[in-house]
């Protein structure tokens, strides 16, 4: 198991921006801990951080996809693209190569949103630590 590391400034949680990444699959064991934040608000931060930080973008790249099929299906019904002219092997090949390419842009689209949620978690903590009470604390 990876050792765990310790975020305990806004500086180290701005740094974890950095390690998102496509090809940046593996990710640190990370533990919020603020001196002046109780042991509660410090979890809810850590929750907080982890949505993002652990985000893959796989649920976007899927949402994408399914559109994707449904566009595909459609283009085949309305006559866009020919089965009979391309042949069933061909339009098969078009439909994955256009798959692949929309959820790979739906899969980059989600982790750089990820990304730009936690730099903004970082942003509004490091102007304004108070800010972190308002998010939502489990009962």
């Amino acid at each position: 198991m990876q050792p765990e590391t310790v975020i305990s400034s806004s500086e180290s949680l701005k740094a974890l921006v950095h390690e998102m990444g496509l090809f940046k699959t593996r990710r640190k064991n990370i533990r919020i801990q603020f001196d002046h934040l109780s042991e509660q608000d410090n979890a809810n931060l850590q929750e907080q951080v982890m949505k993002h930080y652990k985000a893959c973008g796989c649920s976007q790249g899927r949402t994408i996809g399914v559109f994707t099929l449904l566009a595909f299906v459609v283009f085949v019904i309305t006559g866009v693209v020919s089965v009979r002219e391309l042949g069933i092997v061909k339009t098969l090949l078009y439909y994955f190569a256009f798959s692949f390419v929309t959820m790979l842009i739906g899969k980059i689209f989600g982790l750089w949103q990820a990304r730009q949620q936690l730099r903004k978690l970082a942003a509004e903590f490091e102007n304004n630590p108070s800010l972190i009470f308002e998010y939502p604390s489990k009962p």
